[in-house]
């Protein structure tokens, strides 16, 4: 055997291309309260109205973040 003849790839990573990996991961009850408890902390709250705009593009940032996790979180196998 020589160079790189060992290597067999990981044929599990090619199964979970399709985004399954996020499913998976926030299937779990845990996984499930870590969702809301970031859906809670950056999607429905706001900031007082003394934020300034480094704070308001921030917290976009967070919730768009957010928003993009759960969506992957949720999508249905094979979309």
């Amino acid at each position: 055997m020589t160079g790189w003849d060992w290597f067999e790839p990981d044929t599990a990573a090619k199964e979970n291309d399709a985004g399954t990996h996020w499913q998976t991961c926030f299937a779990s009850d845990a996984g499930q309260q870590v969702l809301r408890d970031l859906e809670t902390q950056f999607v429905r709250s706001s900031l007082g109205p003394d934020a300034g705009q480094a704070a308001l593009w921030m917290r976009e940032g967070q919730r768009g973040l957010v928003l993009q996790m759960m969506r992957l979180a949720s999508r249905e196998t094979g979309e």
